[in-house]
């Protein structure tokens, strides 16, 4: 949390159950923490301070379960899938660019119509 938004996330996600914040890892990669959590899959939507470059910190919605959670060291991390490490705001940019040029090629081809 660094803004006045704390349930958005540094790629643009609404915070959720199974968000994790890394340094190490690329935005959208999927991990399993099996030691803790068995087969539960996280995905990375945060990022930590700089100084924490090798931590993973998950997302919990009730403070007294995270307080009981605590601090867990050398916990071994099993990566599931590599994100492509971009950005919910872009792919929703990109998303957006793609449906306003499909929007102008259905215009341009119902000019092309009229024209006929």
């Amino acid at each position: 949390e660094c803004d006045a938004d704390p349930f958005t996330t540094a790629d643009g996600s609404t915070v959720a159950d199974g968000i994790i914040a890394t340094n190490f890892l690329p935005f959208g990669t999927k991990v399993r923490i099996p030691e803790l959590f068995g087969d539960k899959v996280f995905v990375v939507h945060d990022r930590m301070n700089a100084r924490y470059w090798y931590r993973i910190d998950i997302w919990m919605n009730n403070k007294k379960a995270m307080r009981q959670f605590g601090i867990h060291r050398n916990v071994k991390v099993e990566i599931v899938q590599m994100g492509d490490g971009k950005t919910q705001w872009a792919k929703r940019a990109e998303e957006l660019r793609l449906a306003r040029l499909e929007k102008a090629k259905v215009v341009s081809r119902l000019a092309d119509v009229k024209k006929k």
